[in-house]
């Protein structure tokens, strides 16, 4: 399920995926596990989202390849995909924090890219 639709280009693929973990993906008590730290993080007024590498291996292994194989790159698109779902719904967190948000990964330092295996 794509939480806004739409076909785009593959950049804004990544995005959606990012966006899609981050409602959908659910904890063993099926409970949405990055809503709940989102609005966390929110009411704390922190900055940045940890995300369980292994979460999104589960998720995604796509995504999951891309932070392993492009980490800059794909830590700036999990980033935009974080601000762009709270601009939409917490527009008074962001005029607090501005545009200072980020995105890290834990679990991610023993992991081989996914071209090296085989």
């Amino acid at each position: 399920m794509d939480v806004h639709g739409g076909q785009g280009s593959p950049l804004e693929d990544v995005i959606e995926k990012f966006k899609n973990f981050y409602w959908l993906f659910a904890e063993g008590d099926g409970e949405p596990k990055y809503q709940k730290e989102i609005d966390r993080m929110i009411l704390a007024d922190q900055r940045s989202l940890t995300v369980d590498f292994m979460d999104l291996l589960l998720y995604d292994c796509s995504l999951a390849s891309g932070v392993v194989d492009e980490p800059d790159k794909y830590i700036e698109h999990a980033t935009t995909a974080l601000f762009q779902l709270i601009s939409s719904h917490r527009r008074a967190y962001l005029e607090r924090v501005g545009d200072r948000i980020h995105v890290r990964f834990k679990n991610v330092e023993n992991q081989v890219p996914i071209r090296n295996l085989g």
